[in-house]
């Protein structure tokens, strides 16, 4: 199966080769962090079923807001993995 099969809802994806972004509206930081948790646990079986993984420490979370709203989230646990919170991007 394609990896945007395990895409729920209004989530995106964007991929170059062996890069992805993933992206998804949400209402507030909490609510981003809930669909997270939420949308991870597919995202992991998913690449585990086909031979891949993600490298925690090649991978960062990026908050988005139209209010600039920062967080103190410096890290975040996901499974047994734990990603690292930026203020910015690059992919």
């Amino acid at each position: 199966a394609d990896i945007s099969s395990q895409l729920g809802g209004q989530t995106k994806i964007i991929q170059y080769a062996d890069d992805f972004c993933f992206s998804f509206p949400s209402s507030s930081i909490t609510h981003s962090i809930q669909q997270l948790r939420n949308f991870y646990p597919s995202l992991h079986e998913w690449l585990t079923c086909n031979g891949l993984s993600l490298s925690p420490t090649k991978c960062n979370i990026t908050f988005f807001t139209k209010k600039r709203i920062q967080t103190d989230l410096n890290e975040l646990q996901l499974l047994n993995n734990t990603f690292k919170v930026t203020s910015t991007s690059k992919y």
